[in-house]
């Protein structure tokens, strides 16, 4: 219960992903192999789930008056970085295996991956920023 309590804006976009990850696509034709729209939509769904849990887990830490530093804690960095990969890992493995309208797509994950990344970092220097001011 507190998870939901002290994260709730988490769960949410943690919840419109996996809803959107195994609803069924509608059937839009891509114009560029390599990087396309359905790529970007990854990487901003990720990005944007990592933005959100590294906020939350930083306004939680200052709520419960902990010394947030310059650099966050292995626990900010798990929550931020390594939940948001692991999902989209876990989700691609799923579509695969259980649905018949979805595959398992490497370059999906790829996109995911770096969504987090991307994010994390952005929230390292807001981090920094931070506990600057």
């Amino acid at each position: 219960m507190s998870l939901i309590r002290h994260y709730p804006l988490s769960i949410a976009v943690l919840v419109v992903i996996l809803i959107l990850s195994f609803c069924h696509p509608p059937q839009v034709e891509m114009e560029t192999p390599l990087f396309g729209i359905d790529k970007l939509a990854h990487l901003c769904m990720y990005g944007g789930f990592s933005l959100v849990l590294w906020f939350e887990r930083r306004r939680r830490l200052v709520r419960v008056g902990a010394t947030v530093g310059r650099r966050p804690d292995r626990h900010s960095w798990a929550g931020g970085l390594v939940l948001p990969v692991v999902v989209g890992g876990l989700i691609e493995l799923a579509q695969g295996a259980l649905t018949a309208h979805r595959s398992c797509d490497i370059d999906d994950f790829v996109a995911n991956t770096a969504g987090a990344v991307v994010a994390s970092l952005l929230a390292l220097l807001w981090w920094q920023w931070k506990a600057k001011r």
